[in-house]
């Protein structure tokens, strides 16, 4: 397991809950036969409907006044994973404008922060385009098993976003949803599965190191509800999957 680190940067935003559905599903295998199998299944199956939900929630409250942005969750969505998904794993990188479509849908499955969406006007399409090429052909090499549970590895991959220039406010939660598109081995550290996942993350949730925490735990959550001999059947539950399902739960507390 690795350690969370602390920082010197001052977080102004909530912290990440712990969602009681969240951590109902997550620790649900304890005394289960099936080892939560069926939960997780049935949690993942009904994410897109959860999307949905949302995105009524949010609609509402943009007609009541009570929310000035149009947010459009579910649109953002099918752009995320219907067409820009296909196209950065045919092309090996993603251009600006993905990057834009993945950080704003980001913003608006959580919790939206509209302060935040300065940084992509500030962006630099060579630097995405040049970095996320080389993310994407370091996951390539990466093994299904041993380089999940190999911190460095995963924090070279990470290091391919931060504080790189022309890239100013993608940081490691950013820079794990965008491998998710990708590559569904990388979960995306949002903060309803963070909070359940690795709930003493300190002082700074989203470090790096964290994130390689949260890789990890995910990956031994994947195994036991797969059972050690189907880790390596692709189509079986992936990391995102886990991740997915947990936000599935967890969006019942959403934008109430």
């Amino acid at each position: 397991q690795f350690l969370a680190t602390t920082t010197t940067t001052t977080t102004t935003s909530m912290p990440p809950i712990a969602w009681k559905e969240a951590q109902q599903l997550w620790n649900n295998n304890e005394n289960n036969k099936e080892n939560g199998r069926g939960e997780f299944l049935i949690a993942m199956h009904k994410y897109d409907r959860a999307i949905k939900t949302l995105d009524a929630k949010q609609m509402q409250l943009h007609k009541e006044g009570k929310n000035k942005t149009k947010i459009k969750l579910e649109e953002k969505h099918r752009l995320i994973y219907d067409t820009i998904a296909k196209e950065c794993r045919k092309r090996g990188h993603m251009n600006l404008s993905d990057v834009k479509a993945v950080y704003a849908f980001k913003m608006t499955r959580g919790k939206y922060r509209p302060m935040l969406m300065k940084y992509p006007e500030e962006w630099n399409a060579k630097a995405i385009e040049r970095q996320t090429k080389k993310a994407f052909e370091m996951c390539a090499q990466m093994n299904d098993s041993s380089d999940f549970r190999n911190g460095k590895k995963i924090l070279n991959v990470l290091s391919c976003f931060l504080k790189q220039p022309g890239m100013k406010g993608i940081g490691t939660a950013t820079a794990s949803l965008i491998l998710s598109v990708y590559d569904v081995r990388f979960p995306f550290l949002s903060d309803e599965a963070l909070a359940v996942v690795i709930p003493s993350y300190g002082k700074d949730p989203y470090t790096p190191l964290n994130y390689a925490n949260f890789v990890s735990q995910i990956q031994k959550k994947r195994a036991k509800l797969l059972g050690e001999k189907n880790i390596h059947d692709k189509d079986a539950i992936s990391h995102s999957d886990i991740e997915k399902a947990l936000w599935t739960v967890a969006s019942v507390n959403l934008e109430k």
